[in-house]
């Protein structure tokens, strides 16, 4: 089994402006309160004494491909959380330039690299996505990964699904997940605007809008004369005729070796966008998961104190 380091972007916006203005979009576009300037690694730390970001650190370091992990967000408010068990990078800026600085710690070799919100991602669902995609470590530079929609209870109104044909001929209806695998000596300088750009500023967009601004914003990253192989690309993928097959052949030829993985793992799709359902279904998540670890540490305390009795009757 190959042992990866796992990146975790728990950064945030904390310009007043940018705040105000992306929140207001996109209750105007979608009608939904956005969880906007808010640090979601702490959510749940206040409500029941367990944040999103000490859960997902206890599963990954549960997870027997995780080597270790680094926390790239605002080092001193997970600090006063009391959060244990990781790195930091204390840095936050853009996801773009949060993604880079996370890279730039282990330059020269391959990681995984997740958001913070993602608190219903347990250890067997990240063993089963790595069963299904540990053969191509080695050979892929970056694995893509899509949630196929299907397992989801309910669809995020800013990230619509779409239609990819897998590698049986089948359509499946996905939406993109929040684990990826990268080798950090393959990733080009201009990624990371792009990545700033498809979370910040075509959020809550319609489907047609964000293909073409999409479309407008890869053309920066590559070579002239794969332009018209990416504008059909996106237009097969915008009338639910784009293959994976075709898709990874692309980023190749455009980028670099990529393998794009579908798994039903709906845990690795249910992030914390919204305010009000998706929040609370957090809270109450993190609340039973406290609870029983609360009861394992009794169990455990109690174990103690009868071994020692027992040790000092002996």
């Amino acid at each position: 089994m190959k042992r990866l380091p796992v990146v975790i972007l728990a950064g945030y916006e904390t310009d007043p402006r940018k705040i105000q203005k992306n929140s207001e979009r996109l209750k105007r576009k979608l009608g939904v309160e956005y969880l906007e300037g808010i640090n979601k690694g702490l959510i749940g730390q206040k409500e029941v004494g367990y944040s999103i970001l000490q859960k997902l650190i206890d599963t990954y370091k549960e997870t027997p491909f995780i080597s270790e992990i680094t926390v790239v967000g605002p080092e001193a408010e997970f600090r006063e959380a009391d959060i244990q068990g990781c790195y930091y990078i204390n840095y936050n800026k853009s996801i773009g330039e949060n993604i880079k600085r996370g890279i730039l710690e282990y330059k020269g070799s391959t990681i995984a690299m997740s958001t913070v919100d993602i608190p219903y991602v347990e250890n067997h669902h990240l063993i089963n996505y790595y069963n299904q995609i540990s053969k191509h470590l080695n050979d892929k530079d970056l694995i893509i990964q899509f949630v196929d929609s299907t397992n989801i209870r309910k669809e995020s109104k800013w990230k619509p699904s779409t239609i990819l044909i897998d590698e049986l001929g089948s359509k499946r209806s996905v939406v993109p997940g929040h684990f990826y695998i990268v080798n950090t000596n393959a990733i080009p300088e201009q990624l990371y605007e792009f990545t700033s750009f498809l979370y910040q500023q075509i959020k809550g967009e319609p489907l047609l809008k964000k293909l073409y601004g999409t479309y407008k914003k890869s053309t920066a990253l590559i070579d002239k004369k794969q332009y018209l192989n990416l504008g059909y690309a996106f237009l097969k993928l915008f009338f639910h005729k784009l293959k994976v097959s075709d898709g990874e052949k692309l980023a190749e030829n455009i980028l670099f070796k990529t393998h794009i993985a579908i798994t039903n793992e709906a845990s690795f799709a249910a992030d914390i966008d919204e305010k009000y359902s998706e929040y609370k279904n957090a809270i109450s998540y993190l609340e039973e998961k406290k609870k029983s670890l609360d009861r394992i540490v009794l169990k455990e305390s109690k174990h103690k104190i009868i071994d020692s009795a027992l040790s000092e009757s002996l």
